[in-house]
């Protein structure tokens, strides 16, 4: 073949090419996209701020709702760094402190960072589906203490129908804490917690959320104490706002149904934030 010919069949073949409407053909299939830092790993930050109770709006020195006239202010941070092994699954690492912008004396506290893995999918059927994690908590904060590491299990099972403004959860755990040698009688031994929640939303990003503490009970090993119930029956009516699609907030007020007074009512926000 010479090389008109050659010629004239390159071009016939580049006609024939771009009169296929788009994606009839796939140059290079085993070509992938490029990856991005994305596909590898995320950044996110959690946190909250619980707020003073409402006496304190007024500037009250009534104790706040644990008793402590000290703190009645009081913030949580995290942020997880996670890389991502699988379609729904993340091995992760958490950082957390605190602050106490009230108490000029203990301002920041570094909190034991969180070591872990998870996934987004455990179950899934439907409108059904269930996240887990499994972590530790190695105790570097107070080296001078028992206590060698926690061990949580997390799941989350959450409701949430096709179509449907309504969505339903139901955030709980299992803490078990291993200690050495030099054990104590107020050191912790377990504790489980379980807050059920129900969203309906307003809007794509704007809605209304009735937070459950239903239950949150810690056992420490002294065998004449009986299980302390931190904070359990409260409950926590909310908005939830999508202010980006990265950034979510949810202002609350917490409250007693036992007793409701001024100084066990108190306000919060929490923070849900994605980095990368």
């Amino acid at each position: 073949m010479n090389t008109s010919k050659q010629f004239s069949s390159i071009t016939a073949a580049l006609a024939l090419v771009l009169s296929l409407p788009a994606g009839a053909v796939e140059i290079g299939k085993s070509v992938e996209s490029a990856k991005t830092l994305k596909d590898y790993l995320a950044i996110s930050y959690y946190g909250y701020f619980y707020g003073p109770s409402v006496t304190r709006l007024g500037g009250s020195v009534n104790p706040d709702v644990h008793g402590i006239g000290t703190s009645p202010v009081w913030q949580y941070n995290s942020l997880e760094v996670a890389a991502k092994t699988g379609a729904n699954t993340k091995a992760f690492i958490q950082g957390r402190f605190r602050l106490t912008p009230v108490q000029g004396k203990d301002f920041f506290g570094l909190m034991d960072p969180r070591i872990g893995f998870g996934t987004s999918s455990l179950v899934s059927s439907g409108a059904f589906s269930m996240s887990a994690n499994a972590l530790l908590e190695p105790n570097v904060t107070t080296p001078q203490t028992s206590r060698i590491t926690g061990v949580r299990a997390t799941v989350n099972p959450q409701y949430n129908p096709a179509g449907s403004r309504w969505s339903a959860e139901a955030y709980s755990y299992v803490t078990y804490y291993l200690h050495g040698s030099a054990l104590t009688q107020s050191d912790k031994h377990w504790l489980v917690y379980s807050a059920p929640a129900v969203t309906y939303m307003f809007s794509k990003n704007f809605g209304a959320r009735l937070y459950w503490e239903a239950l949150d009970v810690t056992h420490t090993m002294d065998p004449n104490q009986s299980d302390r119930i931190m904070d359990a029956m409260n409950i926590q009516p909310r908005l939830t706002w999508d202010i980006t699609k990265s950034l979510n907030v949810q202002p609350y007020v917490k409250f007693f149904p036992a007793s409701v007074t001024g100084d066990n009512t108190s306000v919060g926000v929490e923070i849900n934030g994605v980095i990368l």
